[in-house]
């Protein structure tokens, strides 16, 4: 049980560490185009997010991410 639970906080860690960088690069691309663009650009593609749903998105991600790496260190790491 104790090494099931390690690889699902492993997954978990992972995962949020790649939705980090999804959202912190259209974050770049939200600076790079501009805010009316980027919307456009969403809209376009069938996306019905906006830059703030986007950022809270990461923001939640970057959470789950320190979270699950000091679970790990915690009470897995010897």
């Amino acid at each position: 049980m104790r090494d099931f639970i390690k690889a699902m906080l492993y997954i978990i860690n992972v995962v949020s560490f790649a939705l980090v960088v999804f959202f912190g690069g259209t974050g770049v691309f939200h600076d790079i185009l501009g805010p009316d663009l980027f919307e456009k650009i969403l809209a376009k593609i069938n996306i019905p997010w906006n830059f703030g749903l986007f950022c809270k998105a990461g923001y939640i991600c970057m959470i789950i991410l320190i979270s699950t790496y000091f679970i790990r260190v915690k009470f897995f790491e010897e």
